[in-house]
C-alpha cells in the first residue's frame, strides 16, 4: 500500500520541483531588491537559482501525465546534468565572493557567467517545452477515434498552460 502511494506521488513531485525552483528564484530576486545583504551578509552564498533544472521538471510532469506507465530510470537523471554547470558557476562566484567580501551577485564572475547561464536556461526551457508539445501530440495519436473530436481536448488544459508558460518565459528573457 505504501508503494502505491509513493508511485502516485511521482507526477506531483516533478511539479513540486518546478514550483520550488520558481519560488527560490523569486525569493532570490526579492532578497536582492530589499537589500538583505546589509542584514545577512552571507545569504547570497546559498544557491537559490536552479533555472537549468526548470525545463526537465516541466518535461517530466508532462511525461507522467501523457504516459503514466513511464518509469523513472537512472538515465533520466542526465536531463538534470546542466544543473551541475549552474552549481559550478555558483561555486566560482562564491569563491570570489569570499575573497573579495562582496555578495555573489556583485562579483566579476557573476557578471561574466550569469548572461551565459540565462541564455542556456532560455534555450533549455524552449527545447523542453517543444518536447512537451510533442509528447501531447503523441498522446493524441495513440488515442483511437471515437466518433467525435472530444478526445482531442483531453489535454487542452495542459497545452494551454505550456503555451502560457512559454510566453511568460519569453517575456522574462526579453526583459533581461
Amino acid at each position: 500500500m505504501v508503494y502505491r502511494e509513493i508511485k502516485s506521488l511521482r507526477k506531483p513531485l516533478s511539479l513540486a520541483g518546478a514550483l520550488a525552483i520558481a519560488t527560490l528564484w523569486i525569493a532570490r530576486i526579492l532578497a536582492i531588491d530589499i537589500g538583505l545583504a546589509a542584514y545577512l551578509p552571507f545569504w547570497s552564498r546559498f544557491p537559490l537559482q536552479f533555472s537549468l533544472a526548470l525545463g526537465p521538471f516541466v518535461f517530466f510532469y508532462v511525461l507522467k501525465t501523457t504516459r503514466p506507465d513511464h518509469k523513472f530510470q537512472l538515465r533520466d537523471l542526465l536531463h538534470f546534468s546542466p544543473l551541475l554547470l549552474e552549481l559550478s558557476a555558483h561555486g566560482l562566484e562564491t569563491i570570489e565572493s569570499i575573497q573579495t567580501g562582496a555578495t555573489t551577485y556583485d562579483t566579476l564572475m557573476f557578471h561574466r557567467l550569469n548572461p551565459v547561464l540565462q541564455l542556456l536556461a532560455f534555450i533549455s526551457v524552449a527545447i523542453y517545452l517543444y518536447r512537451c508539445h510533442k509528447l501531447i501530440e503523441n498522446f493524441y495519436r495513440q488515442i483511437k477515434f471515437t466518433e467525435s473530436d472530444r478526445y482531442r481536448h483531453e489535454l487542452r488544459w495542459l497545452h494551454n498552460l505550456l503555451t502560457g508558460f512559454g510566453l511568460l518565459w519569453l517575456i522574462e528573457f526579453y526583459q533581461l
